[in-house]
């Protein structure tokens, strides 16, 4: 059960439901009423906890409903890195030995463009991942559902292996437990998404090769009506296919392979195997992959975008993450 609370400043009233977990931390206990303590600005709700402009983020717990007020019990300013990842980096530097580490892409590493060729790929990148690599003793791997090519063109001064098409594609030899899918869409199938698409102004094809993916970014209601479509499209046709989800995508993918199975393949591989595996992801295809780092005893870290915003993702933005990888990076110098 939650308590709803309603801040008002600016002329500006956000109704936020407040949980009634104690979030413990640090930070300066109140308890005068959250409008009274948090007068000359507005707030904006934001999942577990409300945003207050120039980032000051505030933990509140459910107070008086009789009085309809809600006292501020945490004000914590987040400057700088989440405490997560501060304690993870400290971690690394000391036993770089003990991860590996697993990025995706798009979302993650550079934010989401309108057309995967029009992204946007920092200078010092590529560097920055190399160094990081160096540190782990080569234990850093990239998982993308992009084709491997387009990533190497952007990052390939990195030197890092990567697995592209959602684990299909590998720069490296795969293990005698991992197995090749399909390198190409079946005809029949590309011949009823162009149909489709053709049909909707706002839907944009994009050819993989073994991987179809259509984008609808443009006319984001109509995504159910296209997943629909596509489902129908895989039934009638009995193909050996399944749907994922992403950011304003939907794409059609060979059944057996996913960004876990791509992560199980590099943990079987010197020098994964053994490690504490840690994914970075945004997206949900990004989960089949954080389940398989749990499994093997790691974990996975959220960027929040389109998808995760539940508002206690350790990373806000993709500008985060490469700060966290500056961070290793420094450590390797």
């Amino acid at each position: 059960m939650s308590a709803p609370c309603s801040y008002r400043s600016h002329q500006r009233t956000v109704d936020h439901r407040v949980p009634t977990a104690d979030h413990r931390g640090g930070g300066r206990r109140g308890n005068r009423a959250a409008d009274t303590a948090l007068s000359g600005y507005w707030v904006e709700a934001r999942g577990r906890y409300l945003r207050v402009v120039f980032a000051v983020q505030v933990w509140i717990e459910r107070g008086r409903e009789a009085a309809g007020r809600c006292r501020v019990r945490r004000m914590l300013v987040r400057s700088g890195p989440h405490p997560v990842l501060a304690e993870l980096t400290a971690q690394i530097a000391a036993r770089p030995d003990r991860y590996a580490l697993f990025s995706d892409f798009d979302g993650t590493l550079v934010e989401i463009a309108e057309r995967p060729e029009e992204v946007m790929v920092p200078v010092d990148l590529a560097a920055n991942l190399g160094r990081v690599r160096q540190m782990l003793g080569g234990a850093l791997g990239i998982i993308t559902g992009r084709p491997l090519r387009q990533v190497e063109e952007y990052i390939g001064a990195a030197g890092l292996e990567a697995s592209g098409l959602h684990g299909i594609e590998f720069n490296f030899p795969l293990t005698a437990g991992g197995s090749p899918a399909t390198r190409e869409a079946p005809h029949d199938l590309i011949a009823e998404v162009v149909k489709i698409v053709a049909a909707e102004p706002g839907f944009r094809l994009e050819n993989k090769g073994a991987i179809l993916t259509v984008h609808f970014r443009q006319v984001p209601a109509a995504g159910g009506r296209l997943r629909a479509a596509l489902e129908e499209i895989i039934d009638r046709l009995k193909l050996d296919h399944h749907l994922k989800d992403g950011r304003a995508v939907i794409e059609i993918i060979p059944n057996g392979t996913s960004k876990g199975t791509a992560l199980a393949e590099f943990m079987r591989r010197t020098p994964y195997a053994g490690r504490v595996p840690v994914m970075m992801g945004d997206d949900k295809a990004d989960e089949d992959a954080f389940a398989v780092a749990q499994e093997a005893g790691g974990f996975g870290l959220k960027v929040a975008g389109e998808h995760f915003r539940s508002g206690d993702e350790p990373f806000r933005h993709a500008g985060e993450v490469r700060d966290f990888i500056a961070a290793l990076a420094a450590h390797s110098r």
